[in-house]
């Protein structure tokens, strides 16, 4: 146990930091970049999020779980086989991109391919690979390692992207050209910290064996971009990029509770497969258990506190073209909320290499998340986006639940589940009524509640937190 505990520091330290200056950094981007930049740059970014899979075709993926399927005398070849494979894989990529630019520029209409695909086609080709190196970090547990990577990477690219907006006025261009001139410095950092960790390979049967496990994956990864983050290709095609920018800025905040999982998880991961492999049935899902338990309280109050004050940071720290993004945050935190506690279940699939029937249910949930959007968006504006990420994500919930209570289940406790996702959808429509008053009212009547609320927890932490607050080492 204190081994996740001091992992989950570290990565909640160094996520934190970069949760915590990208929040910070937000309000010198909107100020300095149009409301249609920022929508430029939003879309790039997630045009960058889907063409990352394509040049790695999830292969990292499979050093989570086919790596320890090898002894280590043969762990290295395999990491090495994996790492040759993404380099190739990128190349053809890359190219294939420029070839056919005019057909990929057909994803966002309203921006030019040149410089805006351009510069992040070839930033996404270092990223790939600086991906990869923070997965083997991450399997072999080298904390550290990761860190040094991860900060690296965003203390230099959010340096050249300053100097770019702010002191060379360049937008958005200045945007995408700072996060390409950051990847080239990174990588070859990342080249160095593993230089011990591989054996340069081309292993037929360790990749036969990578593909099966990953390509299911690689599937079901384009499938969760079409869940969740077709939206702002949508809102493209029928608005502008100005309304994309709006909804971006609502979803990079919402998207706090989603990296306060991503720290957790870094962590946890390793450690459930770790628990599942080498204890019995009985006990392993017992220990799982109350992890899970516990985990899903801490999500529940990282997203109501950030519910509670994102209209507070809105009007504080933003331009008044972005006050409509605060129902935006309200709505996608609860669906994020769902998608961390789905995550449990995605785990427990993936130990019984159930990844085609994942697969499978990510698709559907895909469909039904594009379908609509396609049918409503044009109706009933952006916030179409916002219902249909809640309810996709809660039919992903329901599907995998589903799936895994036929093969590996380990119990959830729901109606803890069920009370906070409640809560936080009433704390939402609070949350419209206190829009009219004035800003010290606001803050004075939520700093009071946040209090107490707080101090509700932390007197009751034993009973919440039990099982992640004893240092009992697995």
């Amino acid at each position: 146990m204190s081994k996740l505990l001091k992992n989950t520091l570290l990565y909640t330290i160094g996520n934190l930091i970069i949760s915590l200056s990208s929040f910070l950094l937000l309000p010198l981007y909107t100020s300095y970049l149009t409301v249609a930049d920022f929508g430029i740059v939003s879309s790039m970014q997630i045009f960058s999020s889907i063409l990352v899979v394509f040049f790695t075709f999830a292969f990292e993926r499979s050093l989570v779980r086919v790596y320890h399927d090898y002894g280590d005398d043969k762990k290295k070849e395999f990491v090495g086989s994996i790492f040759v494979a993404i380099i190739l894989i990128s190349a053809f990529v890359l190219s294939f991109c420029f070839l056919f630019h005019n057909q990929l520029n057909l994803i966002f209409t309203s921006i030019k391919f040149y410089p805006f695909f351009s510069y992040t086609i070839f930033y996404t080709f270092f990223l790939a690979i600086v991906g990869y190196c923070q997965t083997l970090f991450q399997v072999k547990q080298k904390v550290k390692s990761f860190l040094i990577v991860t900060l690296l990477l965003f203390f230099v690219t959010t340096f050249l992207n300053i100097f770019f907006i702010y002191h060379l006025k360049q937008g958005a261009f200045g945007y995408v050209k700072g996060l390409l001139y950051g990847g080239i410095v990174v990588f070859p950092v990342c080249l160095f910290l593993i230089r011990d960790e591989i054996k340069i390979s081309l292993n037929r049967s360790m990749l036969m064996s990578a593909v099966v496990f990953s390509f299911p994956m690689f599937i079901s990864l384009i499938a969760s971009w079409l869940l969740n983050l077709s939206d702002r290709v949508f809102i493209d095609h029928y608005f502008s990029q100005t309304d994309v920018g709006i909804y971006s800025l609502g979803y990079k905040i919402a998207s706090i509770v989603t990296m306060g999982g991503m720290a957790v998880s870094m962590a946890y991961n390793p450690i459930f497969y770790q628990i599942v492999n080498t204890n019995e049935d009985s006990v392993a899902k017992t220990q799982i258990t109350k992890y899970q338990n516990s985990l899903i309280i801490v999500f529940s109050i990282l997203t109501l506190l950030v519910i509670m004050w994102c209209d507070v940071i809105v009007k504080l720290f933003f331009p008044y073209a972005y006050l409509q993004s605060i129902n935006v945050i309200s709505g996608l935190c609860i669906g994020f909320l769902i998608s961390q506690i789905a995550a449990f279940f995605n785990l427990m699939a993936y130990q019984k290499k159930k990844t085609v029937q994942v697969t499978i249910v990510t698709v559907t949930c895909a469909v039904f998340n594009i379908a609509l959007n396609y049918f409503f968006m044009q109706h009933y504006g952006y916030y179409t986006a916002v219902f249909s990420t809640i309810a996709s994500n809660a039919l992903n919930l329901l599907l995998l639940f589903l799936l895994v209570k036929r093969s590996y289940y380990i119990p959830l406790n729901w109606f803890v589940v069920i009370f906070f996702v409640a809560s936080l959808s009433v704390l939402s429509l609070l949350n419209n009524y206190f829009l009219n008053y004035k800003l010290i009212t606001i803050i004075s009547t939520k700093v009071v509640i946040s209090l107490f609320f707080l101090a509700l927890v932390y007197f009751n932490k034993e009973k919440i937190f039990g099982e992640l607050l004893r240092r009992k080492r697995i």
